[in-house]
């Protein structure tokens, strides 16, 4: 995306402007669109996971004893492979990074994550990416990876990220940069503001950029931003602790804070080769988020609360008080 002064932000220079609407303030909630695997324009059995029409066409064609390729290893694809699995399907997950999601949640997480998968039967290839997509008469056929090896399933699941919606803004002297560029106060330019998966805002609590694809996100980045509007001289920064949440193999996943970055990880409950752990993330002396599985309510919400305090990990006391 383009970078362009937020300040000389201009309606009518919008490309493709036929009329003006007059307005007080703006919102972007234009939201994002999937990454599309090239090569699989109009072959059916190729899906992306966006609404619900996507689930339940995808949902049409899982059939016990049938073969399902998903590419992409993140919350997506592992959901949909363990979904797949669950219904007696044969499943391979295909990553390019030598470890899934390790990015996201660090190597020993994502280890441990990826162990789940293989005990469930599914078929995980790493550090490979396609090479070609293989289709017969507008089908969808299989894969060819860059390992020269070839995969063939009628379907493929394909979460391979996404695209923010800011075309349209274009020339409108916004700043795009992986998303609309956002202040604390997830303001773009003088009455203009972003809310949800496209707005990317400065987080004060973390002191970093981040855009956040999540509804419960979406949700109160506009309920913070309707505050502010409605009372622009005691408007608030938007500072929240992200969450998110995944259910895999009977695994409850739910993780809090900003986990990209993090200088150090360790488990302070369970272990990471049970069904059962918690690990805090530390960045700058500080918590910066912990990632759970199977853990109660009673144990992350101390927890919560210490990421948005930005409590000192010191030796990873939990909130409690016990040294861990």
């Amino acid at each position: 995306m383009s970078k362009e002064s937020a300040n000389s932000f201009d309606s009518r220079r919008w490309p493709g402007c036929r009329s003006a609407v007059g307005c007080n303030a703006l919102v972007v909630a234009t939201g994002v669109r999937p990454r599309r695997l090239p090569g699989t324009e109009g072959l059916r059995g190729v899906h992306h996971l966006r609404t619900l029409d996507d689930a339940l066409a995808l949902k049409k064609r899982l059939r016990p004893g049938g073969r399902l390729l998903v590419v992409g290893a993140g919350f997506i694809g592992a959901e949909a492979a363990a979904t797949a699995r669950s219904l007696g399907l044969a499943v391979t997950l295909v990553e390019a990074a030598p470890v899934p999601m390790a990015h996201a949640v660090g190597e020993e997480v994502s280890r441990a994550l990826a162990r789940a998968h293989r005990r469930h039967g599914v078929a995980l290839r790493t550090g490979v990416t396609v090479d070609e997509v293989l289709g017969h008469d507008c089908e969808f056929t299989g894969l060819r990876l860059n390992d020269g090896s070839e995969i063939a399933a009628p379907d493929v699941v394909v979460g391979i990220g996404s695209h923010a919606n800011t075309e349209w803004l274009r020339g409108s002297g916004l700043l795009l940069d992986n998303g609309l560029v956002c202040d604390e106060f997830s303001s773009a330019a003088p009455r203009v503001h972003g809310v949800g998966d496209v707005a990317r805002w400065h987080n004060p609590l973390f002191g970093v950029p981040m855009r956040v694809e999540r509804r419960t996100n979406a949700a109160e980045q506009g309920l913070a931003v309707a505050r502010n509007l409605l009372a622009p001289a005691a408007r608030q920064p938007f500072a929240p602790v992200p969450y998110f949440w995944s259910d895999q193999y009977g695994m409850k996943i739910q993780a809090y804070g900003h986990l990209p970055g993090h200088e150090e990880t360790a488990v302070v409950e369970g272990g990471l080769r049970s069904d059962r752990f918690l690990v805090a993330y530390r960045r700058g002396g500080r918590i910066a988020g912990v990632v759970a599985v199977n853990m109660p309510p009673k144990t992350l919400r101390p927890w919560r609360a210490a990421i948005a305090a930005h409590h000192e990990a010191g030796k990873y006391h939990s909130p409690g008080g016990e040294e861990c």
